[in-house]
Formats: C-alpha cells, sequence, structure tokens
C-alpha cells in the first residue's frame, strides 16, 4: 500500500490522461521532499506539474509521516492551485486500511476511507470537480498533544 503515496503523484505528474489520483499515507516522507539518485524529482516539483485532483489518506498515529509532512502537502497543493480533498484519521497509523495486520488494521478509519475515496471517485467522473475550478478540501483530527517522535511502529 505504501507505494500508492509516491507513485499516484509521479503518474499524476507526467501522465496528463489522469482523471483523479488516490494517496493511500505515503508520498510525504522525509525524503520525498529531496532530490535522490532514484528519485531525481521532489515532491513539490512533482506536485506542481499534476493536472488532476488528488485525494490523499492519512493517519495521526503514522510513525512514518508527521503530521507537519501533510500539512506541507496541503501547502504545496494550494500554492501550485491543485485541487485536492486530504484527509488525517484519528488514532489510526501507518497501514490502518491493510486488515492482514491486525494490530495497524483500524476498521471505522478503513470504512471512512474507503467511502471518502469511493465518494471523491464519483464525484470525479461525475464532473463535479471541474478542470477550469479549483477545490481545497483538508480535514485532519489530530489530538492537541501529538509528538511524532512518540509514535511507534504497530504490528
Amino acid at each position: 500500500m505504501c507505494q500508492t503515496g509516491r507513485q499516484p503523484i509521479l503518474v499524476a505528474a507526467k501522465r496528463r490522461v489522469l482523471s483523479a489520483a488516490v494517496v493511500l499515507y505515503g508520498a510525504v516522507y522525509d525524503a520525498d521532499w529531496k532530490p535522490h539518485p532514484l528519485r531525481p524529482e521532489p515532491m513539490d516539483a512533482l506536485i506542481r506539474e499534476i493536472t488532476c485532483p488528488v485525494t490523499a489518506v492519512f493517519g495521526e498515529l503514522d510513525n512514518l509521516i508527521p503530521r507537519d509532512n501533510v500539512v506541507r502537502m496541503f501547502n504545496v497543493l494550494a500554492q501550485a492551485k491543485k485541487s485536492f480533498d486530504i484527509r488525517m484519521y484519528a488514532d489510526a497509523p501507518h497501514g490502518f486500511l491493510n486488515d492482514t495486520m491486525p494490530g495497524r488494521y483500524r476498521p471505522a478509519q478503513t470504512e471512512a476511507a474507503w467511502n471518502q475515496i469511493a465518494s471523491f471517485l464519483g464525484a470525479v467522473f461525475a464532473g463535479e470537480w471541474p478542470k477550469d475550478r479549483i477545490r481545497w478540501r483538508f480535514d485532519a483530527d489530530s489530538s492537541a498533544e501529538y509528538d511524532f517522535t512518540k509514535m511507534k511502529r504497530w504490528e
């Protein structure tokens, strides 16, 4: 699932035929923002090239992606005038949609995330996210005591 982070952004940046992109808790790791021999274009450069709306799913308890990086994604998309629907789900770790990992799986958040994705794609394909309009949706549910340094890997 984690490859459903950077890869959709990369494809959306390089393929003009996409109608929508879906990101599942990825794309905004610290390393994604810096050029690397295997990933020469940083995330902010790729985001500027996107031509379709993006929906993204993140978890508050993600031990790999700090909340600040999700906010950074929001800011870069907004500055680039891209349409997006980003959500951070409370009490959800990295990989929370994966029902084969009982320690990570969160049924309620998973159902909400799949509804988010299905609703977003349905609206895009129904013409409700027109390319001549910019639509920004950002919904984050996070503790006021959030501390990324205390996040743990859930099995």
